[in-house]
């Protein structure tokens, strides 16, 4: 809750102003798994997290260094829609 005054003036009333939120109950989702394996990455990309190591605490180095890669892969961009990445592609 903030309290506050619209005008600097010792007349003048506090106003309150609620800054919680309203709860809005959640429906419950169950999500299934969406992978049973690890995902392969590009072999370019795990070649940039190799360049990254050295800046990554040295407990994670060999799940990075375990990654999977596939030369199949396509460079997608998440920024783009299907048909933009499909004609980036060809």
């Amino acid at each position: 809750m903030m309290i506050y005054k619209r005008i600097l003036n010792e007349a003048e009333p506090f106003h309150t102003l609620n800054l919680k939120r309203k709860e809005h109950p959640t429906p419950a989702v169950t999500l299934g798994q969406l992978y049973n394996r690890p995902c392969k990455i590009k072999k370019e990309k795990k070649k940039d997290i190799f360049y990254l190591l050295p800046l990554i605490d040295s407990m994670f180095h060999s799940f990075y260094e375990g990654v999977s890669t596939d030369e199949k892969l396509k460079n997608i961009n998440p920024d783009l829609n299907d048909s933009d990445n499909e004609i980036g592609n060809n």
